[in-house]
């Protein structure tokens, strides 16, 4: 509905002011949850949406709130206990009529990557991801088979297994003893071979010739028959890390890579062969740069190398993992300049409404500025 209403060029019944108005109140939400929640010795950690991460102070496990059932997600009359004591009473205080905050999970340990981006982990090790900083449909496997183990170590808080562990798997990169199943990319066929080859004599506005596919190059070196939906795996071969899998040589193209065999992949799983190791480091190293933000400048600034003989050697100390302290001044929002305080852009919206962006808090109780705290 909210698309809708955002969209009067293609929805009869638009309207882009409560559109607006919808973006801007719920941004007010979100800063009076925070302020509510900061009053309370809360640290809020990732904003994502329509939610709020919170490191819990462990004061909050005492607490006990006897619900007013003023919303309907709180019993008049039931306790509650701990953080959920906490989110009742915001309910009962500032959610009258309204939608319920409620607790998505709880989870002893996270790690903040940039914004949107996180790792968390829950009482029984199951780990979750969001965003695509650590994750994705493309990440080759070798590097998803170490971020498996390797952010729980992290989220364990076993910094210098971690590092250990890292010089262990580049080693293994590094003598070629990952399985070439791993190693290998995976390209669907989306272009018959005879669209392919029409595809090589088009030019783009620059006036350049579309891009080569090594997927579909290979596909026709091999004389291969093939089906749209199929895949084919194949791995880089070449020489260092700037050899790509094709690679433009005077009228022609050179191959940096060749095809792996489905069935021989199917009856050894674990085959090993060449592939370039220089661009499987590089791709490695820099899939692991996000998570070096855990890590005190010593060891995030060292601990990435290109060779294993180069490697570090840390401390238990100097392993020990950190937190507030972001990669780079702006991957991580700034809670007052960047969320709590209201823009610009919003302040004139509310202008032009002839609103004030506190409104929802008419259906407030009286006495709801004390209960923001020193954040009000």
């Amino acid at each position: 509905m909210f698309g809708a209403l955002s969209a009067p060029q293609v929805y009869a019944w638009g309207d882009m002011y409560m559109g607006e108005q919808i973006t801007c109140t719920g941004r007010q939400y979100l800063r009076q949850m925070i302020k509510f929640f900061m009053s309370k010795d809360y640290i809020p950690l990732v904003m994502d949406t329509d939610g709020v991460n919170f490191s819990t102070p462990d004061e909050a496990n005492d607490r006990v709130y006897v619900g007013r059932g003023l919303n309907w997600k709180v019993k008049e009359g039931k306790e509650y206990y701990g953080p959920e004591a906490d989110v009742a009473e915001y309910n009962d205080i500032f959610m009258r009529g309204e939608m319920a905050l409620d607790t998505d999970g709880v989870w002893p340990s996270t790690i903040n990557l940039a914004r949107k981006n996180y790792a968390v982990m829950d009482s029984k090790g199951k780990i979750k991801l969001t965003g695509n900083s650590i994750k994705s449909k493309k990440l080759p496997l070798y590097i998803e088979e170490f971020l498996d183990k390797g952010i729980k170590l992290l989220l364990e808080g076993n910094g210098q297994a971690f590092v250990e562990y890292y010089y262990e798997y580049l080693q293994k990169i590094y003598d070629k003893k990952i399985s070439l199943s791993k190693v290998a990319q995976r390209a669907r066929v989306k272009l018959s071979l005879d669209d392919y080859k029409k595809r090589l004599t088009t030019k783009t506005k620059s006036g350049n010739s579309m891009s080569r596919m090594a997927h579909m190059e290979l596909a026709l070196q091999e004389n291969l028959k093939v089906n749209l939906g199929d895949v084919i795996m194949y791995v880089n071969n070449g020489l260092r890390a700037s050899h790509g899998d094709v690679q433009k040589k005077g009228d022609g193209v050179q191959l940096n890579c060749y095809m792996l065999d489905k069935n021989i992949l199917d009856d050894n799983p674990d085959l090993q062969g060449d592939y370039n190791v220089a661009r499987a480091v590089t791709t490695f190293n820099k899939k692991l740069q996000p998570l070096m933000v855990v890590f005190q400048d010593e060891v995030r600034n060292n601990l990435l190398v290109n060779e294993p003989e180069k490697r570090g050697i840390f401390t238990k100390s100097q392993c020990e993992l950190i937190n507030g302290h972001p990669l780079d001044e702006g991957s991580q929002d700034r809670l007052q300049e960047d969320v709590l305080d209201v823009t610009e852009q919003e302040l004139k919206y509310w202008e032009k409404r002839g609103l004030s962006p506190d409104y929802m808090y008419d259906l407030a109780e009286e006495g709801w500025e004390e209960k923001l705290g020193v954040m009000a």
